[in-house]
């Protein structure tokens, strides 16, 4: 596996960029990996000032689970192998023949390798995952958005560590959006750009008095599909 490349608009990253190519190659060497151990291997020691080290601690999972994602998503297209990503098991599978079902299950930490009449999954998991693209996907797009640590707060790190509702409430975040965009789930990000550029040539706060409000809610919303959709 080679040329994997790292093609994201970089935020403010409160560590240096993973190359996903080493990331990889190390992974793939030293297979059901722990999350620590990547930690530990990739990310430097830091200290931030008037931060606990709770959050620095949550700071380094974040950015090694941004770039999990973005190795992940990369490997999707190359259809070689997959990223399964767990904090106790880091690891990657084979992709299965075209005429196997690639529902992934993550007890097994396979596929569910049923035969299929074309490519995709068999009846039943295309029954399953019917209308829970989004939903399923949740955790996976926050950590995609690295905003969402760049905007986190002590006290919805408590949250987040308490129970579940921080990724169905992020879920719910993502709907509210593409209801403002008047978007479906099966929308694609051409469509999400198209109507914001539109949006935004109209409703412009330098050409648009008093429409400050409204932009920045739009804006806000943009961000948070960016990444969603497809």
């Amino acid at each position: 596996m080679t040329n994997l490349v790292f093609t994201e608009n970089k935020p403010n990253y409160c560590f240096p960029p993973l190359n996903l190519q080493e990331l990889f190659e190390y992974i793939k060497e030293n297979n059901g990996l722990l999350e620590a151990k990547l930690i530990n291997y990739f990310i430097p020691s830091n200290t931030f000032n008037n931060v606990s080290t709770t959050m620095e601690l949550f700071r380094k999972h974040f950015h090694l689970f941004h770039f999990l994602y973005l190795l992940q998503a990369e490997l999707e297209k190359k259809r070689d192998y997959f990223l399964h990503i767990y904090t106790m098991n880091i690891t990657l599978v084979k992709y299965p023949p075209l005429n196997k079902c690639t529902y992934f299950e993550k007890e097994m930490i396979n596929f569910c390798n049923l035969n299929v009449d074309s490519e995709g999954y068999c009846k039943y998991h295309a029954e399953y995952l019917s209308g829970k693209s989004l939903q399923n996907n949740a955790v996976k797009w926050f950590y995609l958005n690295y905003e969402n640590l760049l905007e986190m707060t002590e006290k919805n790190l408590e949250r987040l560590y308490n129970d579940a509702s921080y990724f169905l409430s992020y879920y719910g975040e993502i709907k509210k959006s593409l209801k403002l965009f008047n978007l479906s789930e099966n929308s694609l990000k051409k469509d999400l750009v198209k109507k914001f550029r539109k949006f935004a040539l109209e409703n412009h706060p330098d050409l648009n008095k008093g429409r400050e409000e409204t932009f920045i809610q739009y804006n806000h919303a943009y961000k948070v599909l960016l990444p969603v959709l497809k």
